[in-house]
């Protein structure tokens, strides 16, 4: 008789944990999707921090709306060959995402990669484009998964 009990309670241990693991499983593989943002960037302030590196802010809007969805924090290392790199962190509703971009040879375009995020942004990635639309703005399209 005790043989029984002890099947049954393994059997009753085993189904939560087994249901849990389909359910995780499935929620990874349907959770991810790619979401685009069009963004207007207005830089805010920026200041050199040195002889090849700088920092700055800017505010963000829909390119849609024009309303402000959030704002970027950023900062730029001028390396060999005069070649710019800039770090990002966009402060949207939920979270951070984070990216990092170059200018495109001599052109105003921008190119780049979505490297993380937190909260909402855990675990995106993806790509980024822009343009630089003078007297500090630029155009920015974010192509990110979750």
């Amino acid at each position: 008789m005790n043989n029984k009990y002890a099947a049954a309670a393994l059997v009753l241990l085993a189904v939560p944990v087994f249901a849990g693991a389909a359910a995780t499983q499935g929620t990874a593989t349907a959770g991810t999707s790619t979401h685009v943002k069009r963004l207007l960037l207005d830089d805010t302030a920026t200041r050199i921090l040195g002889k090849h590196d700088f920092a700055g802010t800017e505010l963000v809007r829909s390119r849609s709306t024009g309303k402000v969805v959030g704002f970027d924090t950023f900062t730029g290392h001028v390396g060999r060959h005069d070649r710019v790199t800039y770090e990002t962190a966009f402060a949207f509703k939920g979270g951070l995402l984070l990216v990092r971009l170059h200018p495109v040879g001599e052109t105003p375009r921008y190119a780049g990669r979505v490297t993380g995020g937190t909260g909402a942004y855990r675990g995106a990635t993806g790509t980024l484009s822009g343009r630089d639309l003078g007297d500090g703005n630029t155009r920015l399209t974010l192509r990110y998964q979750l």
